[in-house]
């Protein structure tokens, strides 16, 4: 009996990286592959994207040189800059122009698969499981789109561990302005965001597995004080415009993001699909775990979802009517009786 195959699975995750004195202001972006690397072939990605502010500079570092997706998030002055130093088509050292205000980072490390014989979508440590190291995927880029205008990379890795075959898609974003994603499940991105899209693509399953889910784990490292712990804060909502049919979106915040708006955060709807065509009828509901000392990215307060003025309109419209109606009811009742009482009485002759 051979194992069976999971057509397409996408889980959405966007990693935001905000400033605490400006919001949606806009950047220019410089993105160079494999900085000052001598060595380097299309076996080694290393993407350096610097986006500068007015008031400060965000350095990203996307590495897929080691095999586990790295991303290195670094805030710092107006004129800081990063110099990567590399020791053949590795790279190891990273040397900054100025102390940096904030760094944070974070890397996907595992691949778990697990037996979801409940059928819930949340991985039970008691039940079987098989776990696959990232470390040894070798990437190669799909596309890539790199202006001052945007900065994109699409990288595949193909998984092939004993029994296991497949591919994992991951696709890396940023826009210098404020807007809602092009694709579902059409996240908000700033000029201070990274979008981050993970696609599981045709992975084999176990053979002895009925019930087949799989779960990725994410690390991450800030400057944050060691003392302090991830908080994970779940917001709802009443407005589904955007994704429809889900009224949450959930933000992993560190200390200082959660405590002083000025720290690491990530944020994303719980929501996948299972077809390459996103839509309501392919989508399914993934699960976040319990924090376990890891896992965030960014800086800052996360992006509040506010209503289009589309809906604005349409709510005002449907509140609105009503209400005139009702208005315009009690004033004709209020002028009628007026009119009733200033009617000149009717002089009649008795006989």
């Amino acid at each position: 009996m051979f194992p069976t195959t999971i057509a397409v699975i996408f889980i959405v995750v966007i990693i935001s990286l905000l400033q605490t004195t400006s919001y949606a202001q806009d950047r220019t972006l410089i993105s160079k592959v494999n900085p000052g690397c001598l060595d380097c072939n299309e076996d080694t990605t290393l993407v350096y994207v610097k986006a500068v502010g007015h008031s400060d500079t965000i350095h990203q570092i996307w590495d897929f040189t080691r095999g586990a997706p790295t991303m290195i998030f670094v805030i710092a002055g107006v004129n800081s800059s990063i110099e990567v130093g590399w020791d053949g088509m590795k790279p190891n050292k990273f040397v900054m122009s100025e102390k940096p205000h904030y760094s944070f980072a974070t890397a996907m490390d595992k691949l778990y698969e697990y037996n979801d014989l409940s059928d819930i979508g949340r991985i039970d440590w008691h039940m079987p499981q098989r776990i696959q190291t990232l470390k040894g995927v070798a990437w190669r880029m799909q596309d890539s789109t790199l202006t001052s205008k945007e900065a994109m990379v699409r990288m595949q890795g193909t998984l092939r561990d004993g029994y296991r075959r497949g591919i994992i898609d991951i696709k890396l974003d940023m826009l210098p302005y404020r807007d809602s994603a092009a694709q579902l499940p059409h996240l908000i991105h700033t000029a201070n965001s990274t979008s981050v899209d993970v696609s599981l693509v045709n992975v084999t399953t176990s053979r002895h597995y009925n019930s087949s889910r799989f779960a990725l784990r994410v690390l991450l490292a800030s400057t944050d004080p060691s003392g302090g712990s991830m908080r994970t804060v779940t917001r709802k909502s009443l407005d589904d415009e955007h994704t429809p049919g889900v009224f949450e979106i959930i933000e992993i915040k560190t200390p200082e993001s959660f405590e002083n708006n000025a720290g690491g955060f990530v944020q994303f709807r719980p929501i996948a699909y299972t077809q390459s065509e996103r839509g309501v009828a392919s989508s399914t509901v993934a699960h976040i775990t319990d924090l376990e000392r890891s896992f965030t990215i960014g800086y800052g307060s996360p992006p509040m979802e506010s209503f289009s003025s589309l809906v604005i309109a349409i709510i005002s419209v449907g509140l609105g009517v009503p209400v005139v109606l009702a208005m315009s009811g009690v004033v004709y009742v209020l002028l009628r009786r007026r009119r009733q009482r200033n009617t000149p009485a009717r002089l009649t002759e008795e006989d």
